[in-house]
């Protein structure tokens, strides 16, 4: 990594160089990748979004991405989704170009629903190669940003549901399955979106397992169970990784001294947030940050 943001906190847009808010009435924007990555020089600096998630489908060139902790190719034929509050940046190859979808929080929501909750929606990026879909995904993709463009009636009808087809397909490579319709969530399963929901909203108030079990609906050690069964971990050992979670994005893309990171994220004493970070990543908050500057 070769730089770091100048300001102490990750820049929260909508869309990156705009400081206003959502700008149109749509739940779904599209635009081409061309379009502000030309305007910025091909690079894109560290940003996160609220309320909204991204999808990026390269067309022609290459670009290098940075999502959290990972560093990521994309080439033609790729398409990258980013969950809503995950911190990333791009440089692309000058020329580069393709889609870029943004999905607003109630539109995703829904989808969601009707998709039992896939998991490429929210927590980490999620990177897919079209593969012998590439014709039919550029064909949707084009679809969808010819019909944002235009003012034709039921546009807004028309751009979700075409949405939906695009979930659909997400879904079915994810998860590689080859049925439209997912296999129903089991109620531990139900539990846990529930707590790994309220965790995401929650992680910075240093809340205990019984705060989420209650919360959730169920008693702490059958939030246990549910945490081992599904995820191999206990729940607070998924509370403690969320937190580090939001530590190494900090320490990756602000300089913000880790004192201040560890009040941010609720620690009344720096030294025990630095044993703690130590503790589940191998290395003081410094030496991780240290380790990045030379990626």
């Amino acid at each position: 990594m070769s730089e770091l943001n100048n300001h102490h906190q990750i820049p929260i847009t909508d869309f990156y160089g705009e400081s206003t808010s959502w700008p149109v009435e749509d739940m779904v924007h599209s635009e081409q990748l061309s379009l502000r990555s030309a305007l910025n020089n091909w690079q894109i600096k560290p940003h996160r979004h609220k309320d909204l998630m991204q999808l990026f489908f390269v067309l022609c060139g290459q670009g290098s991405a940075q999502v959290d902790n990972r560093s990521l190719t994309l080439k033609a034929g790729d398409l990258l989704v980013i969950p809503e509050q995950c911190v990333h940046k791009f440089h692309w190859e000058s020329g580069s170009d393709g889609f870029v979808i943004a999905v607003a929080s109630p539109l995703l929501k829904q989808i969601e629903k009707l998709l039992d909750a896939p998991s490429w929606t929210h927590g980490a990026a999620t990177l897919l190669s079209a593969g012998e879909h590439q014709l039919y995904l550029t064909s949707l993709l084009s679809s969808i940003n010819e019909e944002y463009a235009g003012a034709e009636s039921y546009r807004q009808l028309l751009l979700e549901n075409r949405l939906l087809t695009l979930a659909i397909w997400i879904t079915r490579q994810s998860t590689r399955l080859n049925e439209a319709i997912a296999k129903p969530k089991s109620r531990s399963e139900q539990h846990l979106k529930r707590f790994t929901d309220l965790l995401e909203s929650n992680f910075n108030k240093q809340h205990s397992v019984d705060w989420y079990a209650e919360h959730v609906g169920v008693t702490s050690a059958h939030l246990n169970e549910i945490c081992k069964k599904l995820r191999h971990q206990t729940a607070l050992s998924l509370i403690h990784q969320r937190l580090l979670t939001e530590a190494q994005r900090t320490l990756i893309f602000t300089v913000k001294p880790a004192s201040d990171i560890s009040h941010q994220l609720g620690f009344s004493d720096p030294a025990y947030f630095s044993r703690f970070f130590k503790r589940l990543c191998g290395v003081t908050p410094k030496q991780f940050r240290q380790s990045k500057l030379k990626d």
